[in-house]
């Protein structure tokens, strides 16, 4: 498996982990109760696209300054604010 394909599955992995931690705390339950629901999972998907996509596009801005850890911490962190913010514009818009 290349370098590339590792580091596509690692910001996928860390997409899956925040989704997961922003659906652990949503409205205060803190717990995993929103997994029996299929619907959820609907939403659960779109989100964690959208944070997958916000990595993807943070990974690819960044290739060219840094490298190794670097440029996955940032992709990662930086990523994950931006797919959070893009998911929140699209709510914002739609109410």
């Amino acid at each position: 498996m290349s370098r590339h394909h590792q580091n596509y599955l690692l910001l996928a992995f860390s997409s899956i982990l925040v989704t997961m931690f922003l659906f652990f705390i949503d409205e205060g339950y803190y717990d995993f109760r929103w997994m029996r629901d299929g619907g959820n999972w609907l939403i659960f998907m779109i989100y964690a696209g959208l944070i997958y996509l916000g990595q993807r596009l943070v990974y690819y801005l960044i290739q060219r300054y840094y490298q190794g850890r670097a440029k996955m911490v940032l992709s990662v962190l930086g990523g994950s604010a931006l797919g959070v913010s893009l998911v929140v514009t699209i709510l914002v818009g739609l109410m």
